[in-house]
């Protein structure tokens, strides 16, 4: 955190003794957009070649897996609010997460996702997610154990949901706000229905909020 903000502090007096502070404010939304996709690049580096793929099952405590686990976690968690902070509901959010290992559909409209292990998430097309937690690691009985979410095509998952490890979402499926799925370890909190969704096709408008929301910011 300290470092990302020195680096911003840094080119922003860059910017502004070069160029004037007409030039620095116009100059705020590019520079922002910059910063946090050379944030987002380090994040896919450091996983991809660093810690790796991690894969379903159940690992012991303190071991080479857990550590991978820990590291993955704590990168993702420190970069995460500055990528969604910009790039929320853009395609430039499910981009990032492809790179990561997520499966993602066409047309899916992600708002704000807690998702902390992405290569273990897997959305079909037309979904929307927003502002719900896609939980696919817990720590049990002395062992990580990581699994799947699943989440089927033209399915919408409601804000401050859970949808726990294990979980298989069939296409159509809504999960209501504050609900909880039942996964294969159980459920988390409150254990809400799931109904039919009426989504038929997902209209995402990402690409207008990638050029308008963003230098607005």
């Amino acid at each position: 955190d300290n470092f990302s903000t020195s680096v911003r502090l840094a080119l922003g007096w860059f910017v502004f003794v070069r160029g004037g502070p007409v030039v620095f404010v116009l100059s705020l939304p590019i520079l922002l957009a910059v910063l946090v996709s050379l944030e987002a690049a380090v994040v896919i580096l450091l996983k991809r070649c660093v810690i790796g793929k991690l894969r379903p099952g159940r690992y012991p405590l303190w071991g080479r897996d857990y550590f991978r686990w820990l590291l993955a976690r704590h990168i993702m968690e420190k970069a995460r609010d500055r990528i969604l902070e910009v790039f929320s509901g853009t395609p430039a959010l499910t981009a990032f997460y492809r790179a990561l290992g997520a499966e993602i559909g066409a047309r899916v409209d992600l708002e704000d996702p807690e998702v902390e292990e992405p290569e273990l998430i897997a959305i079909g097309d037309d979904v929307q997610v927003s502002f719900a937690c896609l939980s696919t690691a817990a720590i049990m009985d002395g062992e990580l154990v990581l699994g799947r979410v699943r989440i089927g095509a033209r399915s919408k998952v409601r804000p401050r949901a859970v949808l726990v490890l294990g979980t298989d979402l069939s296409e159509g499926s809504e999960v209501g706000p504050l609900a909880s799925t039942a996964g294969w370890m159980g459920r988390v909190g409150a254990l809400g229905s799931v109904e039919e969704s009426e989504i038929k096709r997902t209209e995402t408008q990402g690409l207008l909020r990638l050029l308008v929301g963003c230098p607005l910011l």
